[in-house]
């Protein structure tokens, strides 16, 4: 389903400490489809491209200010300071995970081609007071246990698994999101998934690193993505 990207559009959303009410993924997503429906009218494909913060926090709110069942019963067995920022993570998570929900119904359910995908950015710390406990972690991947964050990708009509790598490096989204639309791939994205096929999706730590280094030779020095001043 062959889309040439003709528009572009970038929010960004920032938490607000003085209230957990404002800048919601589900306002931003609620904004993003106020602009979906004015492009449609000019009939071209579309880009729009999301970054929301909702989930960053702050995770230090007063639990007696979360409604229910987040509250200070939710959890137990953990002190104080981590019971209040993961309760407020897991609060946000399930907004977010409900507004991405809703915003895969809005934009799957309907007629026209569209390619979704989203990803997370990286695991919380709450000042270092995640970092010593128990993670699931696919095995042989414990050395990148607190960089592990996930990806969806899904699209109507259905496309088939584009990649069987166990873990993927973030890099290559780009990749996958123009291969699901149907885009050219060109010459720098052939390169990089033939590079995310042949390490098995790993990037920097690809196991040939001699393959890597030919990867670099070859973007930098003859397809020239980069130029010295």
């Amino acid at each position: 389903m062959p889309m040439p990207i003709m528009g572009s559009t970038h929010f960004t959303t920032r938490p607000n400490s003085a209230s957990i009410g404002e800048a919601t993924t589900r306002k931003y997503f609620a904004a993003m489809q106020r602009v979906v429906a004015e492009e449609r009218k000019f009939g071209k494909p579309l880009f729009v491209y999301i970054l929301t913060l909702y989930q960053h926090g702050p995770h230090s709110h007063p639990l007696s200010r979360l409604p229910a069942p987040w509250t200070p019963g939710l959890l137990s067995g953990l002190a104080a300071p981590l019971n209040t920022a993961l309760t407020n993570y897991l609060y946000r998570l399930h907004d977010n995970a409900q507004a991405m929900a809703q915003l895969e119904h809005d934009l799957l359910d309907r007629n026209d081609p569209t390619v979704l995908l989203h990803f997370g950015d990286h695991q919380p710390s709450f000042e270092g007071q995640m970092m010593p406990l128990t993670r699931n972690i696919p095995e042989g991947y414990a050395k990148l246990g607190y960089a592990l964050t996930y990806y969806v990708l899904k699209s109507n009509p259905h496309v088939e698994a584009l990649t069987h790598a166990p873990v993927l490096d973030i890099a290559y989204l780009p990749g996958l999101l123009l291969q699901a639309a149907g885009l050219p791939a060109g010459p720098h994205f052939t390169a990089q998934s033939q590079l995310r096929e042949r390490c098995a999706g790993h990037f920097e730590d690809c196991a040939d690193q001699t393959l890597l280094a030919a990867y670099y030779d070859h973007l930098f020095n003859h397809l020239q993505v980069m130029h010295r001043p």
